[in-house]
């Protein structure tokens, strides 16, 4: 044995005084590689930064293929899936599963009715056989107490993000009624919904613009033609851009229907859009964003079932409304600072995932937090 202070983190986490064994112990992410992203990378990240204090120093392993994985002390999987099958072939090896979204209902979506009982079997599997499980928010917590049964603690809920606020804040940003979407065109997240209510906005206001960060579609160009929607462009950007290029508008869209997939998700567009300090338009389809984003006088919250009308309204008044944008920075801040808060996360990760695999006896912890029993 060996302590080693170290100052390490991601953002501001700062740790010293980890103890850690010689032989350095083998952490694996076993995934799909079409899996890892920016988004999916900041959170992984964290939660290493978080295991170095429940474990100490760690070697950690990306791999896709059950046979890369050779001795491993703990397996960290993103997905219920590749859980599955880690289980199965390392019945004893600690675990940590990190529940993304909800397999069951988003494949009652897009997927065959034949393959819904597959996500079923992997959800409630998962449920009941990972060491440790990170949530990304508490509705889903929730859903799973509820659908399968889950009565345990071993788990963290940390939601989905990828962006530190920025350190550029320009009260010009608020000068002129521009609209952003940056984002996917699935179902669930409601694309048409948003150019119904810009186009609404655009009749009322013809200054208004309409920019689109997503991948530009036949259907996506019949949607904007159908609504005679002008101002608008259809753009790419690379993610390490995205932040900067957000800099440009006033408000983004990020309206969802109430239904499971959307009341359990935490979107990184919430995330970016304020890391940019964009006035999002949200709705209430979203569980973490009724709980956790409160912007006062700057609140654009749709209810659901969404109404085009009602919501272009709202948006219409609050341009015609004089405003103190300077205010809006703190704001902002607060948020970070209660949700957004990467030392934070790290510091409940290392916490919680040392109490989930001492309940299951491991042999693997031997780090800092020993003296909190």
């Amino acid at each position: 044995m060996m302590v080693r202070s170290t100052k390490t983190g991601i953002g501001d986490g700062q740790f010293t005084n980890i103890t850690i064994n010689e032989n350095m112990k083998k952490v694996y992410l076993y995934c799909d590689p079409r899996s890892l992203n920016e988004a999916t990378n900041y959170y992984n990240g964290i939660v290493k930064e978080g295991l170095k204090r429940a474990i100490g120093d760690f070697e950690f392993i990306v791999v896709n293929s059950l046979r890369e994985i050779k001795n491993p002390d703990i397996i960290y999987t993103i997905t219920n899936h590749f859980f599955f099958k880690s289980k199965l072939r390392f019945p004893f090896t600690k675990n940590i599963c990190w529940f993304q979204g909800l397999g069951y209902e988003e494949a009652k979506m897009n997927r065959p009715k034949w393959k819904w009982p597959l996500f079923i079997i992997e959800e409630w599997f998962s449920t009941h056989f990972a060491d440790h499980i990170f949530f990304v928010s508490e509705m889903m917590r929730d859903y799973y107490i509820h659908y399968y049964g889950y009565k345990g603690n071993n788990h963290t809920i940390m939601p989905c993000y990828n962006l530190r606020q920025s350190d550029y804040f320009s009260l010009r940003q608020y000068d002129n009624p521009t609209f952003v979407y940056a984002g996917g065109l699935m179902k669930w997240q409601s694309i048409e919904s948003i150019l119904d209510v810009y186009a609404l906005v655009e009749k009322s206001i013809p200054k208004a613009s309409l920019t689109l960060y997503c991948k530009k579609t036949p259907e996506l160009d019949c949607m904007i033609k159908e609504r005679g929607i002008k101002n608008v462009k259809v753009l790419y950007v690379a993610i390490d851009k995205l932040q900067e290029e957000l800099h440009k508008y006033k408000y983004g869209f990020i309206l969802r229907e109430k239904n499971w997939v959307n009341l359990v998700a935490t979107p990184t567009k919430m995330n970016s859009y304020l890391a940019s300090y964009i006035i999002p338009i949200f709705s209430d389809g979203v569980d973490d964003f009724v709980k956790n984003i409160n912007l006062g006088e700057f609140t654009l919250c749709a209810q659901t079932p969404l109404k085009a009308q009602e919501i272009a309204k709202s948006i219409i008044e609050f341009e015609d409304h004089p405003r103190q944008y300077s205010s809006y920075k703190k704001i902002v801040e607060h948020i970070f600072y209660q949700h957004y808060n990467d030392s934070e996360y790290i510091d409940i990760i290392g916490k919680d995932v040392f109490r989930s695999l001492k309940i299951q006896g491991n042999k693997v912890c031997n780090s800092s937090f020993a003296s909190e029993k």
